[in-house]
């Protein structure tokens, strides 16, 4: 026999695998233990009570003789009684079971979420955001469901069955009738074998079930973020078309997978019934008394209920199982970017920064920084200038630790930025990204990004910085203006002056730019031109930046080819370098922008 693998692993170790997620009930336990012991009364009422108030109640309703009418209802009563018994108790199972769940699955989905904040840059550019919103809300929601499951019934049915059993092979040996007993114990074996072999195949099943929904949400994710883009290329049948695709596949997957799921019901019902006629045959030829009969029945009944649902429960297991490996690749990934065991306290820093001879790849094959060594100094203004991927925006994710360095190390007022801790580095930080993010919400809000505690006047005084108050009074609501998903009722120039104003409110110590003017028109960047120049004391700002005209407020210009520094100075500096590569970029902007037409 094959051992199991860990890729392969038994249905034991599946199980054990979930019941490490019930640690999220402590601070609920008394709940759970109220479910619990609910759910042990329902199983005794269930297996032993109610067989034996039927065989007490048969007996003395209908083979006793000169009874009164008030003992026969009463008796009649009895399963009455019993059955009530069971279905409070069950319910309370189940409800407190469920508010446990509840809990549980919102614990879940909160640890899921912490960890996609921790997780490296590398794994969301590999990674679609379908996938991590399956992951982060399907996958819970499946391992929600099979918890709530197997704390329902992993105590619940086994004592169900253990009661009725016992009741079983009470009446049996009363009547000193044993064949009953045998066929029950030979018919056992036969159940297990289908549940088996329906679970091998189910876990599969799920499996596939879970890739179709990650990217049946990868495909509605992808669409909802490039709307605009779909209609300009008239996209629409097609992206419909892959859409109904991914629908039809997921459907194929859920079909095969509730095949194998429900036929574990019928297949141990057709044996539970063969079991009941044997039974009442053997009955029948060895002339049992109709009360033990009538009690013998109903224990055979719920000795092949938890069978039914123990088999179900292991289906169950699969399911869950599936879902939870899916999450716990998540939570298994490394987290290659850490807080340091101790990091070194901070109050203040001035924000001098020295690259010091800093090399980087993003793979071990790779080399993007090579050998750099630049320092930058508080008070001053300093760009990064380069052709695309000459490594600019990597020096900046290096800069604010997205990522780590192979060679050399960063330092900021002479700490190595990894012995700082990552929430005091970039608190010290404020960055305008190219294409800023802006969350559904009043513009006031979205400011308030920088400095949640803000009053109304630092925001309106960051927002007159970034050359935005103007734009913003003339909405209806001013300040209180919803914006709609990332700022889709504002042009580009507004979502990027927006973004700045939201920078300039940090007053970080650190200013990262990352082509913030792209978007503004001459005027609109000439007044943020000026605004970065006065808000530079104290400071030091990094830009990155293709439109050339920023380098008038520039003290120095770092010059990347193919992640090496190839020159560096002022501009004046380096225009006067006959063959260097800014003097060639600063030319053709000048030419661009002198003779529009050779964009032509």
């Amino acid at each position: 026999m094959k051992a199991r693998t860990a890729s392969n692993p038994s249905l034991w170790q599946r199980s054990c695998s979930l019941f490490s997620y019930f640690r999220y009930l402590r601070e609920l336990r008394r709940q759970l233990f109220f479910a619990i012991a609910c759910g042990i009364l329902c199983g005794l009422s269930s297996g032993f009570g109610v067989p034996f108030i039927l065989k007490v109640a048969a007996k003395y309703v209908f083979t006793a003789a000169h009874q009164s009418p008030l003992c026969i209802l009463l008796f009649c009563a009895c399963p009455f009684l019993m059955m009530g018994l069971r279905g409070i108790s069950g319910f309370c199972s189940a409800y407190y079971t469920g508010f446990c769940g509840q809990r549980l699955l919102e614990n879940i989905r909160v640890q899921v979420f912490a960890k996609i904040q921790r997780l490296p840059l590398e794994f969301f550019h590999k990674t679609s955001a379908g996938e991590i919103i399956s992951r982060a809300m399907n996958d819970t929601a499946l391992l929600q469901g099979a918890l709530l499951d197997i704390a329902e019934n992993i105590l619940t049915q086994p004592i169900t069955f253990l009661a009725s059993v016992g009741a079983l092979l009470y009446l049996c040996l009363q009547q000193s009738q044993v064949f009953v007993l045998i066929l029950y114990a030979a018919a056992f074996p036969l159940i297990i074998l289908p549940v088996r072999a329906l679970n091998r195949r189910l876990r599969f099943k799920a499996g596939q079930v879970q890739g179709e929904a990650a990217t049946l949400t990868e495909r509605l994710s992808r669409n909802l973020s490039a709307v605009q883009e779909i209609r300009a290329f008239c996209m629409e049948q097609r992206e419909t078309a892959r859409f109904a695709e991914a629908c039809r596949l997921f459907s194929r997957a859920s079909l095969q997978s509730l095949k194998y799921n429900i036929l574990v019901s019928p297949i141990i019902e057709i044996i539970a019934a063969v079991g009941v006629s044997l039974s009442m045959y053997f009955s029948y030829r060895h002339r049992i008394p109709i009360d033990t009969f009538i009690a013998l029945t109903g224990a055979l009944y719920f000795s092949y209920d938890p069978i039914k649902k123990l088999g179900w429960l292991a289906t169950r297991i699969q399911t869950g199982f599936a879902g939870l490996s899916r999450i716990q690749s998540l939570l298994e990934i490394p987290e290659s970017i850490q807080n340091p065991k101790s990091p070194v306290p901070i109050r203040e820093l001035r924000g001098e920064v020295h690259f010091q001879h800093i090399s980087f790849g993003y793979t071990p094959e790779q080399t993007v920084i090579h050998d750099l060594d630049w320092r930058l100094e508080t008070g001053k203004i300093y760009a990064l200038v380069g052709s695309s991927g000459a490594g600019k925006t990597t020096l900046i994710n290096l800069l604010m630790r997205f990522y780590d360095v192979r060679q050399g190390k960063i330092c900021i007022d002479g700490l190595d930025i990894r012995e700082l801790a990552l929430e005091d580095l970039r608190a010290h930080m404020a960055f305008v990204p190219q294409n800023p993010t802006l969350l559904s919400g009043s513009i006031g809000d979205n400011i308030r990004w920088g400095k949640w505690e803000a009053s109304e006047e630092e925001v309106i005084a960051a927002a007159q910085s970034a050359h935005a108050h103007e734009f913003i009074c003339q909405l209806e609501q001013g300040y209180r203006t919803d914006i709609g998903e990332n700022g889709n009722f504002l042009s580009g120039g507004q979502r990027q002056r927006i973004a700045l104003a939201r920078a300039f409110l940090k007053q970080a110590p650190i200013l990262v730019l990352d082509e913030v003017t792209s978007a503004l028109d001459a005027h609109s960047e000439h007044a943020i031109q000026q605004a970065i120049r006065q808000l530079v004391r104290n400071k030091t700002v990094l830009i990155i930046s293709h439109r050339l005209g920023m380098m008038a407020i520039v003290d120095e210009i770092l010059v990347l080819r193919h992640g090496h520094m190839t020159e560096r100075g002022t501009h004046d500096e380096l225009m006067t370098h006959p063959g260097g590569l800014y003097r060639e970029l600063y030319r053709k902007h000048q030419g661009i922008l002198n003779h529009p037409s050779r964009l032509c």
